[in-house]
């Protein structure tokens, strides 16, 4: 028996339905706009078809938002916390990896540290000072949430209505219209067409 909740956000850890797709939800801690970095948006991006390829789910949709990101998928094989850990975990640590607006400014600092493990035997500016402050947050070990929302798309009017809400999710939020483009948003017309058919 499958239990369908479609009336508020669930976040359990562990979820094996596979009958129905999945509306997936996940922010970066404390809100910080990570995905304003076109760079650290393709990561993400990337992942996902990686994964989708390597997992063999099925991608509708997804927008990548500033802070968060949507996804509508379905899965017949891996569970969608397996799926999530994966592209969570790979985006995390390829992001740690992007330099940093400091170090591309100052590139012979970050071949220093980066590559050779030793503290570069120079006086940092001042104004590279000012750069570290007011330059974005660099990527912790973890820069998600640890949980993320999910809703079961049990019926054709809720998917229809949930694809319409991510790929139009740069519109409510108010942000420049090349969030409705790749690499910020995908649509799976195909995919969708055989779903809503």
């Amino acid at each position: 028996m499958i239990m369908i909740y479609t009336d508020k956000y669930m976040t359990q850890r562990r979820i094996y339905q596979n009958e129905f797709p999945y509306h997936l939800t996940n922010t970066i801690r404390n809100n910080q706009s990570f995905f304003s970095d076109i760079n650290k948006t393709k990561v993400l991006h990337d992942n996902i078809f990686y994964y989708q390829r390597k997992l063999k789910f099925e991608l509708l949709c997804f927008a990548i938002m500033p802070t968060h990101f949507h996804i509508i998928i379905k899965s017949n094989i891996f569970t969608i916390s397996d799926i999530m850990q994966k592209i969570k975990y790979q985006t995390a640590k390829q992001i740690k990896a992007l330099p940093s607006k400091e170090d591309r400014l100052f590139p012979s600092h970050s071949t220093a540290i980066r590559w050779k493990g030793e503290k570069p035997n120079i006086t940092v500016p001042q104004h590279s000072r000012a750069v570290r402050i007011f330059s974005p947050p660099r990527c912790p070990n973890s820069i998600w949430k640890p949980r993320f929302y999910h809703r079961i798309i049990n019926t054709e009017r809720y998917l229809s209505r949930a694809i319409n809400y991510v790929t139009n999710n740069w519109s409510h939020h108010h942000l420049p219209s090349h969030f409705s483009q790749s690499p910020h948003t995908y649509l799976n017309h195909t995919l969708i067409k055989k779903y809503l058919s």
